[in-house]
């Protein structure tokens, strides 16, 4: 943690901005800062603290923290529940302990492709692209971090990354080591722990509709952009997509193995991520050395040509894993966009909705 991140900080739950930091280890990083390793950050408000654990800030609402030792609520369960599954999505094991858990990135994120899905995901230009210099950007449910690297090569100048799961944000450390003005921290969307009208640009990418409100988690990241700031969200939509992709999503699957536990869920789509690239992948593989591009580009799923097994392993993890999937309608969202200017709902892969806005300079 970079100490300028205080200025972005807030606590989830009493939202008082003018937190106490204790340092117990701090190291030299990039650019001579100095960085944070270990430590906590106290709440005179509400007298919560927050600790900060190599280099990670972990800031969840105190319901996620401390959850009774009676019944937990369902809503608190599901979202322990992603966070858990996550953990199998980017360290490739089950724990309930996620502290202390050794990340390999010997199947590190491609960063090439992560650059290119970036740009198609978000539907951006390079205007879009050109927007990110100079400009302070959160990745809202930034995963393995993938993105964040892409943002930070189009000249941002500080690029957060806030996730559910401490293994996604170990995976983010260990891929991000070496770039300079990233931040990680662990908390919830739909109590993020950053003052209102922090960020120039907010995006998330396939995460709001795995929300048990994804309207809640929207107005929660609107309220975080400054004037002027860009909203730029990709969610499901059934509407416009194309029918190879809603037989993807495996809805029906999804009920069968609703009451999986985790690890019986992983050992499936390892199966299935198998039947897939050797069915489909590898002979599509061969296809692209022999058609020429603009015709390979045609093939449903022509966008998995790059990813590795394991990759395609956790496309299918995604699909089943998460207690929450909402296939959002378009008159929903662009209900959502009523308070931003300049909107946008567009579906221009046929994978999902593009939703685009920003917010009045006042």
């Amino acid at each position: 943690m970079q100490l300028r991140l205080l200025n972005f900080l807030v606590c989830p739950d009493c939202r008082f901005h003018g937190l106490g930091l204790s340092v117990l280890n701090e190291r030299q990083g990039g650019g001579g800062q100095k960085e944070i390793q270990e430590g906590f950050l106290s709440c005179p408000g509400c007298g919560e603290t927050y600790a900060i654990k190599r280099g990670i800030v972990r800031m969840l609402p105190h319901e996620l923290r401390e959850p009774s030792r009676g019944k937990k609520s369902s809503r608190v369960e599901n979202i322990m529940r992603t966070a858990h599954g996550y953990d199998i999505h980017h360290l490739k094991r089950y724990s309930n302990r996620s502290q202390g858990v050794g990340v390999s990135i010997r199947n590190a994120a491609n960063l090439g492709l992560a650059r290119q899905s970036f740009q198609d995901y978000l539907a951006l230009g390079m205007n879009d692209l050109q927007s990110l210099e100079g400009r302070v950007v959160l990745d809202a449910g930034c995963g393995g971090g993938r993105f964040m690297a892409a943002v930070r090569e189009n000249g941002a100048a500080d690029v957060v990354g806030l996730d559910l799961s401490l293994g996604g944000l170990h995976r983010a450390q260990a891929l991000l080591r070496g770039i300079g003005d990233v931040h990680l921290i662990q908390g919830d969307i739909t109590h993020p722990p950053f003052r209102t009208g922090t960020f120039d640009i907010v995006y998330s990418i396939g995460v709001i509709h795995h929300l048990a409100d994804p309207q809640e988690g929207f107005r929660a990241l609107e309220s975080l952009l400054a004037p002027g700031g860009r909203l730029w969200i990709w969610v499901y939509g059934l509407e416009g997509m194309s029918l190879a992709y809603r037989l993807s999503h495996l809805v029906w699957l999804r009920r069968l193995t609703r009451s999986w536990s985790l690890q019986a869920k992983f050992r499936l789509c390892r199966l299935l991520s198998l039947i897939f690239s050797c069915s489909y992948l590898f002979p599509l593989r061969l296809l692209q050395r022999l058609l020429p591009p603009a015709l390979v580009r045609q093939f449903p799923f022509e966008e998995f040509i790059d990813f590795s097994l394991e990759d395609t392993l956790y496309a299918f993890f995604d699909r089943l894993q998460p207690p929450y999937t909402h296939y959002l309608q378009r008159a929903d969202v662009e209900a959502w966009l009523a308070q931003l200017d300049r909107v946008s709902v567009e579906c221009p892969s046929r994978r999902g909705w593009v939703i685009k806005g920003q917010l009045a300079r006042g």
